[in-house]
């Protein structure tokens, strides 16, 4: 995980300008996102702390190096908050869709892989009924 990482952020631009670029943006959309937007969409207090945040990375944007170890912190926070979310949507996913339906399937009795084990079976290929046209062949996805 942490080599990946690494090279993501050395693909990543340390050019001043655009660091201190995704600051003001981050800035702007923390300050109005987070002080306005969301309160006024979901009829909750106006609180100062998105405001005061917006202050805080607007200011660290002007000494270029900051600027640049603002950018930088960002993506290593984002990495790991999308490798948390990955994690946790894809244990969702199994076990409240996959693993149910599953058991919904051996329950009606269903197999649709057919992976029994026939022990007096000459072959486990099954023949079908009519061969496929050529055409079928041109886009097999």
């Amino acid at each position: 995980m942490e080599q990946t990482l690494s090279r993501r952020l050395e693909s990543t631009s340390d050019n001043p300008i655009d660091a201190r670029t995704f600051c003001w943006i981050l800035a702007i959309l923390i300050g109005l996102g987070g002080g306005v937007l969301i309160p006024w969409v979901f009829n909750l207090d106006f609180k100062t702390w998105p405001f005061n945040l917006a202050i805080v990375i607007a200011l660290l944007s002007l000494p270029m190096q900051t600027a640049i170890w603002v950018k930088r912190s960002w993506i290593k926070l984002s990495h790991f908050l999308g490798l948390i979310n990955g994690f946790v949507f894809s244990f969702l996913f199994y076990f409240l869709v996959l693993t149910p339906y599953g058991l919904l399937m051996r329950g009606m009795g269903k197999r649709p892989l057919q992976l029994q084990f026939e022990e007096n079976a000459q072959t486990y290929l099954q023949v079908r009924g009519t061969p496929l046209p050529h055409e079928n062949l041109d886009k097999p996805y």
